[in-house]
């Protein structure tokens, strides 16, 4: 797990990275609860499940209650990492 600040539009937020290092790993109910609260408070949350080695797919999840459509596609659209 890492994170970063990153601007979005005119606001500065955060992403929070959860990188899968075994398979299954990112379906623990502490890693979805440690998520889903970061996520109810605004920050981005990434998912990247391991499809081998130094392969990932990853998976973006953004609050509706703290981003537009617009936001969101936009984000999803122009972020790498």
């Amino acid at each position: 797990m890492d994170s970063e600040a990153i601007q979005l539009g005119s606001r500065e937020t955060g992403v929070l990275h959860f990188w899968e290092l075994e398979p299954g790993a990112i379906e623990k109910p502490r890693v979805r609860q440690v998520a889903d609260a970061n996520k109810n408070i605004g920050v981005i949350i990434a998912y990247h499940r391991m499809l081998g080695t130094d392969n990932y797919e990853t998976k973006i999840w953004l609050s509706n209650k703290h981003y537009t459509a617009e936001e969101a596609r936009f984000f999803e659209q122009t972020y790498h990492k």
